[in-house]
C-alpha cells in the first residue's frame, strides 16, 4: 500500500480559485476501496466485534467476484 500524497496550502489555495469539481486536494485525499477474496474461517478474532459479516456477505459472494461487472458494482456499494 501506498503512504498517502502529501497536501499542500499553495494546493488548497489552487483549488479554491479554480473552482474545480477535483482539484488536486480531493484527488489526493481520495480512499480507494478494493474487494479481496479471503477465507472467514481463517480469519483470527479479536477483542473488537463488528456485526458487519452479514452485511459483507450479501454484497459479495462468490459469483459477485468471479464477475468484472458485478465487482464493480459491488465496490460501489462498499463505498456507500
Amino acid at each position: 500500500a501506498k503512504a498517502p500524497r502529501k497536501i499542500t496550502r499553495a494546493m488548497q489555495k489552487e483549488d479554491a480559485a479554480s473552482g474545480a469539481k477535483r482539484g488536486k486536494v480531493a484527488k489526493r485525499s481520495a480512499v480507494t476501496p478494493f474487494v479481496k477474496h479471503i477465507n472467514l474461517n481463517h480469519v483470527m478474532p479479536t477483542r473488537y466485534v463488528l456485526d458487519v459479516t452479514s452485511k459483507i456477505d450479501r454484497v459479495l459472494d462468490d459469483p459477485t467476484l468471479l464477475d468484472k461487472e458485478k465487482l464493480n458494482k459491488a465496490k460501489k456499494t462498499v463505498r456507500a
